[in-house]
């Protein structure tokens, strides 16, 4: 359903890695708020995105990258939606199984625990994310490096 919309952008190839390049791009306005893990700003007003380069571009080429509607919907509900529903289910166990006069500042403890342990384990594997298909993609050379 959502894999075929995309996200298309352009930039500049800066770096190679085996099947991956590092492109580096101007940041958006909606970029800003963003938590994607795919993406490192450097403070410029510029962002660099490591890319799956099977069309073999090289240092300095101006790209199109895209990554697919449903890459980015499932790390969406990864990021945002599995935390919040860790929150609201620790909070109502704890509510109804907690005896105890400060059983709402438990339970908001636990949430706040159990979410930050599945932050650090999403962050923790983090890396062999990169290493899948879901990545975005180079699609095709705008300019070459000549």
């Amino acid at each position: 359903m959502f894999d075929d919309e995309s996200i298309v952008e352009t930039g500049k190839v800066i770096s190679l890695n085996k099947d991956q390049a590092r492109v580096i791009m101007q940041m958006r306005a909606e970029c800003e708020g963003c938590g994607s893990m795919f993406c490192n700003i450097n403070g410029k007003n510029e962002m660099q995105i490591d890319v799956i380069n099977k069309i073999k571009a090289t240092v300095g080429d101006t790209v199109e990258i895209s990554i697919g509607g449903g890459a980015l919907l499932n790390l969406s509900l990864l990021i945002y939606g599995v935390p919040i529903l860790i929150a609201i289910l620790s909070i109502v166990v704890g509510l109804n199984f907690i005896e105890s006069v400060h059983k709402e500042l438990i339970s908001v403890g636990i949430a706040c625990v159990l979410s930050t342990i599945y932050y650090f384990i999403f962050w923790a594997i983090g890396k062999r994310i990169k290493a899948q298909p879901k990545l975005p993609k180079i699609t095709k050379v705008i300019e070459t490096n000549s």
